[in-house]
């Protein structure tokens, strides 16, 4: 059975499985679940099981005012998601968007600072 394994992962692994995992840690995650179950790896990989997973993880935590309307079409105006905010276009970006008024909300996810000044003074 684990021949079977092997040599199915093997088939899945392309030239750009390296540059898709960039570390030594993620290739070989990628590599062990492939080569554990790489039937069920490919319903796994599915780009839209893998956006639902990701929208899963990262909303724990939210306000639950957040999640309940996560399906409704805001009415008076955009809600946007922002990442990078803290980088120069980034920054551009979030500044335009404050300015719009046909944006209602803006989240914007970010890594945390190495600097000693807040993200808000930024």
């Amino acid at each position: 059975m684990q021949a079977t394994n092997s040599h199915t992962a093997a088939q899945m692994l392309t030239q750009t499985t390296v540059y898709s995992h960039p570390t030594i840690t993620k290739l070989t995650d990628f590599v062990v679940a492939l080569v554990a179950d790489p039937k069920n790896f490919l319903i796994a990989s599915n780009r839209v099981n893998a956006i639902e997973s990701m929208v899963d993880k990262y909303k724990a935590g939210l306000p639950k005012s957040i999640l309940e309307g996560r399906n409704a079409r805001p009415t008076d105006g955009l809600v946007v998601l922002l990442t990078g905010s803290t980088g120069n276009l980034g920054a551009q970006l979030l500044a335009s968007l404050l300015l719009d008024q046909k944006v209602k909300l803006v989240y914007t996810l970010d890594r945390p600072s190495l600097a000693s000044i807040s993200l808000e003074e930024r």
